[in-house]
């Protein structure tokens, strides 16, 4: 799996090659996952333009010359529908189609399974859909928008599906969990757990 920080200015312009460098290497890369960077402090993204998932499908229409259009990434429906956009690339090297072109809104919902893993839901789709062969080759793509102080929506992180387990029970959603300022200073220290040497 490639896991990509995207972040404007630094490497949004290589989107196109990367999933081409994919799709010639899919015997050694199962997937692709794009975040767009946010501010945490943990590195200088100062100054630089928030990218949502629809500014990166829009990078990846525009590097790919409309091979894959904005319009393939779909939400995936086990989370709210701005955090994450989906596709998956049936074919190899620079042979291949979005499957999502080819499914209907409502067989995608017939045929979504919340068991699935969320860059796996449209493979797992492609291979219901044709149960007597083998599975599809190709790429899934998983674009996931975290977000930060500058972002933050409470009804979209109400709806969160990716939660962190504290200690004492309390489930808290992924962004809200990471949320520090510019600096660096997090709202839970440490991640919200007591150290070995507190306990101590």
């Amino acid at each position: 799996m490639l896991s990509v920080a995207v972040v404007e200015g630094i490497n949004d312009h290589e989107l196109g090659d990367l999933i081409s460098f994919a799709m010639h290497n899919l015997d050694v890369v199962c997937g692709l996952a794009l975040q767009p960077a946010f501010v945490s402090g943990r590195f200088d993204v100062k100054d630089r333009h928030h990218l949502s998932v629809l500014d990166v499908a829009h990078l990846i229409s525009r590097q790919t010359r409309g091979k894959i259009d904005a319009s393939d990434f779909w939400p995936v429906s086990s989370s709210h529908p701005l955090c994450y956009g989906s596709t998956f690339l049936s074919g190899a090297g620079d042979d291949y189609e979005p499957l999502t072109r080819h499914i209907s809104e409502d067989a995608y919902r017939q045929m979504f399974d919340p068991a699935s893993p969320q860059g796996a839901v449209f493979k797992d789709i492609a291979a219901k859909s044709r149960p007597e062969a083998e599975p599809p080759g190709g790429l899934p793509i998983l674009i996931m928008e975290y977000m930060d102080a500058w972002t933050m929506d409470l009804d979209r992180a109400s709806q969160c599906n990716l939660a962190v387990t504290q200690l004492d029970g309390r489930s808290i959603p992924f962004c809200i969990y990471h949320l520090s300022d510019s600096k660096g200073r997090r709202l839970y220290p440490h991640g919200g757990r007591t150290t070995n040497a507190a306990r101590s």
